[in-house]
């Protein structure tokens, strides 16, 4: 999870400083939480102390997509996507290069989110 806030700061610290050649990556997070973590702490801040995180299987997953109109492609890409997700593919180069935490944290943006969702 990387807020657009410690996303800018990381964006202003690589062009200021210009200290990279050729390709590079650099990984920007905020907070890393499990999924049930982030469903209660988002649920709290909206006055849904009791929201839990919902879970399909691949086949749900896929059919739903293309059930509200996205093509058989797209779907299929985002079912393999959550799988990679789920099985630790997609973090295995993360993992191994763990950058430092930027300073906005869940409950702070569980707080702003709050006050955008109350609006609606």
């Amino acid at each position: 999870m990387a807020h657009p806030e410690d996303i800018a700061q990381a964006a202003f610290e690589e062009l200021s400083e210009l200290a990279f050649t050729g390709k590079s990556v650099r990984y920007v997070v905020s907070d890393e939480r499990k999924i049930s973590d982030i469903a209660a702490i988002i649920g709290k801040a909206i006055g849904k102390p009791d929201l839990k995180w919902a879970t399909f299987t691949d086949k749900e997953a896929f059919e739903g997509m293309v059930g509200a109109g996205l093509g058989e492609d797209v779907a299929r890409n985002l079912v393999d996507m959550g799988k990679a997700v789920a099985d630790g593919r997609s973090r295995e180069d993360y993992d191994r290069h763990k950058p430092a935490f930027g300073k906005v944290k869940l409950e702070d943006f569980a707080r702003d989110f709050a006050k955008v969702y109350a609006h609606e």
